[in-house]
């Protein structure tokens, strides 16, 4: 198959880099490993490259890396958005020509764009167009502490309409597909991201990790965004406990810092600064050594999806403490492989910390090598990467409409930018009405039937 990924993560462009830039970089080398054709389109409206467009090919996967600029005409660079949700509209009709382009030169089989973004808004291909879930706006925003406004409903607008137009979602956990399925009332099917060590114990930096690590001295690690949504603040709070009780203890965060409503948690880091130490955002090289001497790996998250700090912990035999309800559960299981608290509970956090703290070197090990066990089982690289070729080739074998051009689509976007943004009943309220529109349109297949685009475009009189 030949495969286009259209993302606003990859990493290793030199971009900001998360779950679902790791996740991509993986699941495209096991593609092309196995004879398929990977091409990634990745762009991103608010980070790097500025000026000029770059490609290049690793493992048999070809990357292009694209600007954000779109022309002037479109109409985007005026919307009464914020300049960072005007970049990521842009960045998505950047990404939809340059599919288009390369789909004229060499023609796609099949499409996968992610959610975060809106990477897919603009596609227009006739190939089928399959999501991958790596998070919820709606639900992520509110875990981060954001507040609702106008660029808020319109991304929550148009993550919903990508989700609804594709041939097929999938999410990495249950804990998302079930939750979103039901909201959404459509299927959306479980694909595991595979997990592995993608760097040998002999390319580690043990020398970086010896460095920052505590001489001598107990220590715990995070590493994720230092954020609400990772359980940061409530993890903060358990600090204060854990390090009143055991003073040789020290904690160790691991990535870049969202510092909304995060205040205490700050304030707790500045106060015991000789013990809790804030190492930003470093390569797998620098992390793997670091969570494999850690007494523990801690994940908090008030929400997740399968996250890859848990499952490499895992598979370096590190027992994890983190919450329930939130898809760790998926991997850890309460006292068998480590140990899971309720998200929001400082006080059960801490406990379950303490109780990390207090096993014996043998047990904790005990806990790990089961942890280990169970990823390697259930989220290793060949079923899990053949379960997604399986899903491809079921999708392929389907009828596939034409869709919209990417110029009706974009008068669909602007048409529904100044619905919210001229609410005289409040954000949340048009929101809510938008959605419950959107869901309707696109249930009766609007955007893949002209006829039933001329019955509603009275709703959208920018569509003409």
């Amino acid at each position: 198959m030949r495969i286009a990924f259209v993302t606003t993560e990859f990493a290793g462009t030199g971009q900001v880099n998360g779950g679902l830039g790791n996740y991509l970089v993986r699941i495209t080398k096991l593609l092309a490993e196995r004879g398929h054709q990977c091409e990634v389109f990745v762009c991103n409206g608010n980070d790097l490259p500025k000026r000029a467009d770059k490609e290049y090919e690793k493992d048999g996967v070809r990357v292009r890396v694209l600007t954000h600029h779109a022309p002037d005409s479109l109409g985007l660079q005026d919307l009464p958005l914020s300049a960072w949700t005007r970049n990521v509209l842009m960045g998505s009709w950047r990404l939809a020509e340059a599919v288009r382009t390369r789909h004229a030169q060499m023609p796609f089989d099949l499409i996968q764009a992610a959610n975060c973004g809106l990477p897919g808004l603009f596609i227009d291909v006739p190939v089928p167009l399959v999501m991958r879930l790596s998070s919820y706006e709606p639900v992520w925003y509110k875990a981060y502490g954001f507040r609702m406004n106008v660029d808020a409903a319109v991304l929550q607008i148009l993550e919903r309409t990508c989700m609804l137009d594709c041939e097929s979602v999938y999410a990495p956990s249950a804990f998302l597909g079930s939750s979103l399925a039901k909201e959404l009332k459509m299927s959306i099917d479980i694909i595991p991201s595979p997990a592995y060590q993608e760097i040998a114990p002999e390319q580690w930096d043990s020398a970086w990790a010896e460095k920052v690590a505590p001489q001598g001295q107990p220590y715990l690690v995070f590493v994720g965004s230092i954020s609400r949504m990772k359980g940061c603040h409530v993890l903060g709070e358990a600090i204060r406990g854990v390090l009143a009780e055991r003073p040789e203890v020290h904690f160790q965060f691991v990535g870049r810092e969202i510092s909304v409503d995060m205040d205490a948690f700050f304030n707790t880091a500045r106060a015991f600064a000789s013990r809790v130490h804030l190492l930003g955002s470093q390569p797998h090289a620098r992390v793997y050594p670091l969570v494999a001497r850690a007494v523990g790996l801690v994940a908090p998250s008030l929400v997740e999806n399968l996250p890859n700090s848990v499952l490499e912990a895992s598979l370096l035999g590190t027992p994890v403490v983190g919450t329930h309800g939130t898809s760790i559960e998926e991997v850890i299981e309460n006292g068998v492989s480590g140990f899971l608290v309720p998200p929001g509970d400082s006080s059960a956090l801490r406990s379950a910390i303490l109780e990390i703290l207090k096993l014996p070197a043998e047990s904790r090990r005990a806990l790990g090598e089961r942890a280990r066990s169970n990823v390697q089982q259930h989220f290793g690289p060949e079923a899990c990467v053949s379960k997604l070729i399986a899903h491809y080739e079921a999708i392929l074998g389907k009828t596939i409409a034409a869709r919209i051009p990417s110029e009706r689509r974009l008068a669909f976007v602007l048409s529904d930018v100044e619905a919210v943004s001229n609410a005289s009943d409040g954000v949340a309220v048009q929101l809510d009405a938008v959605m419950r529109s959107r869901t309707w349109r696109v249930a009766s297949k609007f955007h893949r039937v002209l006829d039933l685009i001329l019955k509603y475009r009275p709703r959208h009189p920018g569509a003409d």
